[in-house]
């Protein structure tokens, strides 16, 4: 092997571990460096996240207080006709039938008159035979006046008066009195054969037909009025302070809406007038009792002409117009907690727990008059842990914050 070789050989061996060499200083160095510059953490204080709620903001205005309740239709006067004299019922009009009607003063049926015809004429012919007698004796009398004067004697006042006739004279008015009397007695006797209804009426029982013997006292039908119906309604106690009673607390009654959702239908409905406060409360419920007026509950009239008609006794719904709240603010009752309280957002953004004084409640919002303003905002949403002055924030935030 040359020298040259041998040279060759020794300089590309220098030349690799040189290369090597450059290679280890270049890694330790990149090494160092990312040793030596590695980033860190900063740490940040930790922020108090806002509760996301929805709010809605709250106007005062006036509220008609209206007072719900039930009640039980009934009849405004209820009479059981009954017979005033011994008879057999001879006639009867065809709507003498449970739910037959009849004008006042109309006849519903007849007793036999036969016998109280006689009377009457029997009577009559007693009335005139007095007045005969009357007259007669009048005429007595007046001989025996002029007898009197003639003789010119002067006799105790007693011995006058029978020398006069007086006593003979009373005996025979007397008498004619008596008579008339019982011929008056025998006409009543008569106009009371003819049964009429005291008012405009609506046959709730029939109790007797054509050819029934009846006797004073003897129930013939059952009338109810027409004219008007009455709703008696329970309610409350605490209520009545909101109602115009009269006689109580006004004198014209608070308006009345009535409807029989099962019977007229969500949109039909009548009307009627507060028209007194019963006396006592509702022996099972406790609760005070009102009556409702309702006239022309059977829809007679023209102006009712398309209304539903009353029945006695079916249970309706009522809704009392009451008093007006001035100025009150309506909040949802899903929006009052604790019995009491309402939570307000801020103008800050903080939670505000606010106790309320309600003024009326219904079934889905109360109504406060005091302890808030025009423009407060009511957080509609629910808190899992409220805490007086807790961060709130809305969707109205989010989105000016990402803007």
């Amino acid at each position: 092997m040359t020298d040259s070789m041998q040279t060759g050989k020794k300089l590309g061996k220098a030349m690799r571990v040189l290369l090597i060499a450059i290679i280890l200083a270049c890694a330790g160095a990149i090494a160092f460096y990312w040793l030596s510059h590695r980033p860190k953490a900063t740490r940040k204080p930790p922020q108090a996240s806002a509760i996301l709620v929805e709010t809605t903001a709250l106007h005062a205005s006036a509220h008609q207080v209206l007072v719900k309740a039930m009640g039980t239709v009934m009849p405004s006067q209820s009479v059981d006709l009954a017979a005033r004299i011994n008879g057999e019922i001879v006639r009867t009009q065809p709507n003498l039938l449970p739910g037959g009607r009849f004008r006042q003063g109309e006849e519903i049926l007849l007793i036999d008159p036969t016998d109280y015809e006689l009377a009457v004429r029997q009577r009559q012919s007693d009335v005139v035979q007095a007045e005969y007698e009357l007259k007669l004796e009048m005429g007595k009398q007046s001989v025996a006046r002029s007898e009197y004067q003639l003789l010119g004697e002067t006799i105790r006042q007693e011995n006058e008066e029978l020398v006069l006739r007086e006593p003979q004279l009373k005996a025979g008015k007397a008498a004619l009195d008596a008579a008339q009397s019982l011929l008056e007695q025998a006409k009543l006797d008569l106009a009371r054969t003819r049964i009429v209804s005291p008012f405009n009426a609506l046959v709730q029982e029939k109790h007797v037909g054509l050819g029934s013997q009846v006797s004073a006292g003897s129930n013939l039908v059952t009338l109810v009025d027409t004219d008007q119906y009455w709703v008696e309604v329970s309610i409350p106690a605490d209520r009545l302070d909101w109602i115009n009673i009269p006689g109580t607390n006004s004198s014209k009654g608070s308006a009345v809406r009535i409807t029989h959702l099962t019977g007229w239908g969500r949109d039909t409905f009548r009307t009627g007038a507060i028209k007194s406060l019963m006396a006592g409360v509702d022996p099972e419920s406790r609760m005070a009792r009102l009556l409702v007026e309702v006239q022309d509950p059977l829809c007679l009239q023209a102006a009712n002409k398309n209304k539903p008609p009353l029945t006695i006794n079916t249970f309706v719904q009522v809704e009392i117009q009451g008093k007006t709240l001035a100025s009150a603010f309506r909040i949802p009752r899903s929006a009052l907690h604790n019995g009491s309280d309402i939570w307000l957002m801020t103008e800050q953004h903080t939670l505000d727990i606010r106790p309320v004084e309600i003024a009326w409640d219904e079934n889905e919002y109360i109504y406060v008059k005091n302890s808030l303003h025009d423009g407060d905002q009511l957080i509609t949403t629910s808190l899992a842990a409220p805490v007086q002055g807790m961060a709130l924030r809305t969707a109205a935030d989010d989105k000016a914050e990402q803007r």
